[in-house]
């Protein structure tokens, strides 16, 4: 009988210092292995590239244990092989092979191993306003990946937790309706940078001629909805003195003569319905389009456990949404040992009042309410800390 092939021990370096600089080559092992052995120093990030179906060894510390010791770990990963496993031992530094005594101990094994190392070197970054300092991220991945740059910019350890993510959606009806729409006063109102998105890539798909725009004027409200609408050459036509919701309802009511008006909202999943009552009782006919579903992922089990077992130092909400998916993946006891650990900061008013309606009263708001506003805001607290 042939003797069963031994499996490979793929040695996968997560970054130095900076998940996001993880191989392509280590991305790749880590979503086809059969097994995957790590340990506290695992990027929470990098954790949650590992598919459901891999079998996980974790042999870190616990609050009731110290790590395995170094032989434990062997034993388990020859184990693991001499079954044919492809197995990654995930490891949080540069070059394991010059230093790693698993490496050594397992080559006198015979067992095949190969070290996939991180393409930079170690970075200092004492020297930058937020030096390595654990900020979590609930942006959804479309959204995250300039706020994540920005932080390593300045020092910080990104820790990506998506607590929405967002999808284009069609409201075929709603569509159907706006090509028809013909009056003399006709609005379209954006609450967001999504909302501008979404409904300009459709646009060209449902109606098939971006002019058919030119008889609408556009209200607008918030920096990162102005800056989406420059994105696609727009200019808003009115835009409010503050930068709430609620301003852009009052003021527009009060310098537009909206009654008979044709007004399409623009509009997400999870946005309140306020525009839209208002302007319908100030006389206005209001077209809801939904163009983007907004919904709460599910976190796999090793990532809440990481986050949970190394909660990070600041935490950055910019959506009211992204408050509710929190409480989503978390319970109540979880989230009270989370947040109890670190700063809150919001991006603005209608995020601020998702929090305090948990009961989260300490937290810090931007002054201005985008990412900017949100990075200047973590960079304000990190220099008076």
């Amino acid at each position: 009988m042939n003797e069963k092939k031994k499996g490979t021990i793929y040695f996968v370096d997560a970054g130095p210092g900076d998940p996001g600089l993880i191989t392509v080559k280590g991305r790749d092992i880590l979503q086809t292995c059969d097994s995957l052995v790590y340990d506290h120093f695992a990027p929470a990030e990098v954790m949650a590239l590992i598919p459901a179906g891999v079998i996980l060894h974790y042999v870190g510390e616990r609050p009731d244990r110290l790590p395995l010791e170094p032989e434990e770990i062997i034993r388990i990963l020859i184990e693991l092989a001499e079954e044919g496993q492809a197995v990654v031992r995930l490891k949080g530094h540069d070059h394991p092979e010059y230093d790693c005594q698993e490496v050594r101990l397992l080559k006198e094994q015979g067992i095949p191993v190969e070290i996939i190392c991180c393409m930079g070197g170690n970075v200092s970054r004492t020297d930058r306003p937020l030096s390595c300092l654990r900020v979590m991220v609930t942006l959804p991945p479309t959204q995250a990946g300039d706020i994540g740059e920005k932080l390593r910019e300045l020092g910080a350890d990104p820790l990506f937790y998506s607590t929405t993510l967002v999808e284009p959606t069609d409201d075929l009806s709603a569509w159907e309706k706006l090509a028809t729409l013909s009056s003399d006063n006709l609005w379209l109102i954006f609450t967001g940078e999504n909302g501008v998105r979404y409904f300009l890539e459709k646009f060209n798909k449902q109606l098939g001629d971006m002019r058919r725009l030119a008889p609408f004027k556009i209200a607008a409200v918030g920096h990162e909805t102005l800056f989406a609408l420059e994105h696609f050459h727009l200019v808003a036509d009115f835009v409010p003195s503050g930068l709430t919701v609620d301003d852009l309802i009052h003021e527009l009511l009060r310098e537009k003569h909206l009654r008979g008006a044709s007004v399409v909202r623009i509009r997400g999943s999870m946005t309140d319905d306020v525009v839209e009552k208002n302007l319908t009782l100030a006389g206005a006919d209001v077209l809801p389009l939904t163009v983007f579903r907004t919904y709460f992922p599910d976190w796999a089990p090793q990532s809440k456990f990481a986050l949970l077992h190394k909660p990070p130092e600041a935490i950055l909400f910019a959506s009211a949404p992204a408050v509710e998916g929190l409480y989503h993946n978390l319970t109540e006891a979880e989230i009270g040992h989370l947040l109890a650990k670190l700063k809150i900061f919001s991006q603005g008013p209608h995020i601020s009042r998702a929090l305090r309606a948990h009961g989260i009263t300490s937290f810090h708001e931007a002054k201005l309410h985008t990412t900017a506003g949100l990075l200047a805001a973590l960079l304000d607290y990190s220099g008076n800390a």
